[in-house]
């Protein structure tokens, strides 16, 4: 896997766990998403762990 791959898993795992703090907190609602939240971090560790590889 290249670095750039790796850089973009990256920046997408923080941008998934900055938007699922920001809604845990009301910030930012985004109805559609609600019910997904606990997927929302699983997917942001999971994205993290392959990028750390």
């Amino acid at each position: 896997m290249s670095t750039k791959t790796r850089s973009t898993l990256k920046i997408v795992s923080v941008l998934l766990f900055a938007m699922w703090i920001l809604m845990v907190q009301s910030i930012i609602i985004v109805p559609a998403l609600q019910p997904y939240l606990f997927w929302i971090v699983v997917l942001s560790f999971v994205l993290l762990f392959i990028a750390a590889r």
